[in-house]
């Protein structure tokens, strides 16, 4: 979700260069879809080597690509509202979708307010990772929530019954977890503020509110019991 004015994204969908970090069974030729509800503004298989890209791989901190990887990628300027990536395959395979601020200002007017991603959670290597960035130099006030059962009322099935959400720090140090959320008028309050769609106050779902320093994160999203199934990672920026 973008909002204010418009804003530059860079978008990536990484499945061979995976093989790189000793990442087993990646994507062999991710294709990257950039949506606005049903429309496709924009479509990428295999990168190309482009210089634009190259430079604005550089700019947001991105690890580099072999210029003949067949990982995908596109720059795309956004206005304000909501948009949809999707990185698919010809076969099965794991990918890693990136989406980075890519406006060359620290103090943009168009602000990247909330990032999420469903997929299949398993277990091990197959629980879902979630990375981001908080830059700058004050305090990100982030709501951040695991949702399995919640999405049943919008007719997804196989939905993972009891997310476990942990937050780690770049040290890889546990600093906040949460497994069923509990209906808390705080959560309830931040899920208002940021037009997060409610969840009811006895579901199993995972939220908690985050006040992070700059720096790297990681959200882990397993199922309680090493349970499996369909789950929405999602992170809001609360005003």
């Amino acid at each position: 979700m973008v909002t204010g004015s418009d804003k530059s994204v860079l978008l990536r969908g990484i499945g061979p260069t995976l093989s790189t970090f000793s990442v087993p069974n990646a994507l062999s030729g991710p294709t990257l879809s950039l949506y606005q509800g049903s429309s496709l503004l924009k479509t990428d298989e295999a990168w190309g080597g482009s210089p634009t890209l190259s430079a604005a791989f550089s700019l947001v901190g991105a690890f580099p690509l072999a210029p003949a990887s067949l990982d995908s990628a596109l720059l795309a300027n956004v206005s304000p509202g909501a948009y949809t990536a999707q990185v698919s395959g010809s076969s099965s395979g794991v990918a890693l979708a990136e989406i980075y601020d890519a406006d060359p200002s620290q103090s943009p007017v168009g602000r990247l307010v909330n990032i999420s991603a469903r997929a299949q959670v398993g277990t091990g290597e197959g629980e879902l990772i979630i990375g981001f960035v908080v830059r700058g130099t004050t305090t990100e006030h982030l709501l951040i929530r695991a949702v399995g059962p919640g999405l049943t009322q919008f007719g997804v099935g196989g939905v993972l019954a009891a997310p476990q959400l942990n937050i780690y720090d770049a040290a890889g140090n546990l600093i906040q977890s949460n497994a069923g959320w509990g209906g808390t008028s705080d959560l309830q309050a931040a899920f208002a503020k940021t037009g997060a769609f409610p969840l009811s106050s006895t579901s199993a779902d995972a939220a908690l509110i985050a006040d992070l320093p700059a720096g790297s994160y990681t959200a882990v999203i397993s199922g309680s019991g090493d349970t499996t199934g369909v789950a929405l990672a999602e992170i809001y920026e609360v005003p």
